[in-house]
């Protein structure tokens, strides 16, 4: 597939054994055509914890595996991902996750107002439209 509307970008931290357990992050890539299905376009071992090179490195191996062209790019909001895209991508957008957002914001709030806090970030983030749809349900 040449073409993906939207590119998931995570990773995950696993305790991991070879010498001695050490904590790694495995990286996953999943696309979405534009028809609407769901592909993994690689994951990823490079060992350590995430970066922003690791995720360059990926992004460089997608592009030479004939991914030309991404139309919106998610993923956590980790220091220098949005520059790593525009590297390789430079016609892609970028979009912070949601759930990653709404937990570092979570975690910096007083135990007793994060329901407050969670509440009105859902409202921020959810289109009126689906608000409307799940007070239908």
């Amino acid at each position: 597939m040449e073409e993906y509307a939207v590119v998931f970008l995570d990773a995950m931290v696993f305790p991991i054994k070879r010498d001695r357990v050490e904590n790694e992050s495995i990286y996953v890539a999943i696309g979405i055509t534009p028809e609407g299905r769901r592909e993994i376009l690689g994951y990823y071992l490079p060992g350590g914890m995430e970066s922003a090179y690791n995720w360059r490195e990926i992004l460089l191996d997608i592009r030479e595996r004939g991914v030309k062209q991404i139309h919106f790019i998610v993923s956590d909001g980790l220091s220098g991902m949005k520059n790593v895209i525009t590297e390789i991508y430079p016609h892609t957008k970028y979009q912070p996750c949601v759930v990653h957002v709404m937990r570092n914001i979570l975690a910096k709030v007083r135990v007793q107002h994060r329901n407050i806090i969670a509440t009105e970030i859902k409202r921020y983030f959810m289109p009126k439209t689906n608000r409307r749809q799940n007070n239908c349900l």
